[in-house]
Parts: structure tokens; sequence; C-alpha cells
């Protein structure tokens, strides 16, 4: 399992279950599934300060903003309709799905520098000096357990071992809407096993 978050990517593994409903006309088989996943996927974005010398109001500014961003998916669920065609022992599928996931997450972005109004100015400055003033600004939001809502898409291959039990190998794409701007996507590749009834 992989994700991405504004280019930052983090791997992890997860466990879980399926359970569906399945129709047959002939070779094509149409059908509806339930999954739930349970992981441990951590993410954290790396900080990367900017800073800059800017002029306003007659006034000369040292600006630097540093951030750091971190999320925490711990596990969703999807409910998705797939259709694949017998070949054999084999069913290869394709499904789309709605997703729903809980996840955690906190950010931060601090703003900070100095102002200088003094003409000529220099900076750094001393803040001693009355034209000398530093500032500092931070803002911060935090979730715990808070709701995902997405869709999924993806391909996967059923291999029946006996008439009962099967082998399963899938891929899946799932993309969450964005959550405190923090931008969610995840990618399965997962084997598993099943039987049939």
């Amino acid at each position: 399992m992989a994700g991405t978050r504004q280019g930052r990517r983090s791997h992890t593994t997860g466990f879980g279950g399926f359970v569906g409903y399945n129709s047959q006309w002939q070779d094509l088989i149409i059908g509806v599934e339930g999954n739930y996943t349970h992981t441990n996927f951590v993410t954290t974005a790396a900080n990367s300060p900017i800073s800059r010398v800017v002029s306003a109001g007659g006034n000369a500014y040292s600006v630097t903003i540093t951030g750091t961003g971190m999320l925490d998916l711990t596990d969703y669920a999807s409910l998705r309709a797939r259709a694949g065609y017998v070949l054999g022992n084999f069913l290869p599928y394709g499904f789309v799905g709605f997703v729903v996931g809980r996840a955690n997450y906190a950010v931060t972005t601090e703003v900070f520098g100095q102002q200088n109004s003094a003409s000529p100015f220099t900076l750094p400055c001393d803040p001693t000096v009355p034209t000398c003033v530093n500032y500092d600004f931070t803002n911060s939001s935090a979730g715990n357990g808070v709701t995902l809502c997405g869709g999924s898409v993806g391909v996967g291959l059923d291999c029946a071992l006996t008439p009962n039990f099967f082998l399963r190998g899938e891929f899946e794409y799932i993309l969450f809407s964005p959550i405190a701007n923090i931008d969610v996507s995840v990618i399965n590749a997962r084997v598993g096993a099943g039987v049939k009834f």
C-alpha cells in the first residue's frame, strides 16, 4: 500500500476482509462487494522553509515561512460493483466503488522574521533598536478520527483452486476528498483468499 501527499510518499501494510454477492450469466459475472482494511498509513510532509526580504509601507521585512503536516490513515471500508469474465479457473475483473476512511491529521504553519523601519535598513537587525521588531505568527489545525470520503477503481484476478475456494490478487487506486488541504490517495496491491457458498 502506498500513498501521496503533495508529492510525499509512504508505504505500509494492512489487513482486512471482504464479502460479496455475485450473479452469473453464462461466463459473465456481475456482483457487489464490501471490503474493510485496517492499516497504519502514516505520512509526514517534509519541512522546507522559504525565506525572503521584502519592502512594504516604507518598512523592510525579513520573512520566513515554514510548516509541518502529518496524516495517519487508520482504516477504510468500500462498497463496490464489479464485473468479470470466466476463463476456465480464472476470473479477471474490474471494479469501481465508494470508500469511507478514518484518519488523524495535524498541520502547523509559522511565519516569522523581523521588521525594520530605519532608512537605509539592515536585516537582520538588532531587536534592541526601536526601529527593529521581531514578529512570529503560528496557525495549526488537527483532528482525530476524521471521516474521509472518496472513490476507488481497480482490477483483479480470482483463481479457483476448488469449486468453493479461490485465491485473489488485485490492484486498487483510491482517491479521497482533501482534508485540511491535504490530498490523500492510496494505491493498493493486495492478495487474499476466499470461500464461495
